[in-house]
């Protein structure tokens, strides 16, 4: 069972918006993606295809909540310590350089 998220993704949203959303805005969906990226890693899983695309928005409301999805490049590790990535996977223009 899955919950249902009906008002598309980050980029949908921003466009709507007009592309730009206001500093205290941005810093609210900034703050929900970083504890989501916490909730992970705390968990031993990183990501790997943080992108817009992959941001689900609950509402079409400022104070949405969001949900990260597509976990399909994601990769759990071993052990707690941190570990190197080796390999090159995510979507071209959001990779860090």
């Amino acid at each position: 069972m899955q919950e249902l998220i009906t008002s598309g993704d980050l980029l949908s949203y921003m466009e709507k918006k007009g592309t730009r959303l206001e500093d205290p805005h941005a810093a609210v969906i900034t703050l929900q993606i970083l504890k989501a990226v916490d909730y992970l890693h705390e968990r031993g899983i990183v990501h790997r295809d943080i992108k817009p695309d992959n941001i689900l928005m609950s509402s079409w409301e400022d104070d949405a909540r969001i949900v990260l999805t597509d976990f399909g490049h994601a990769k759990k590790i071993g052990s707690r310590l941190p570990q190197r990535m080796y390999s090159t996977v995510g979507t071209m223009g959001y990779t860090a350089p």
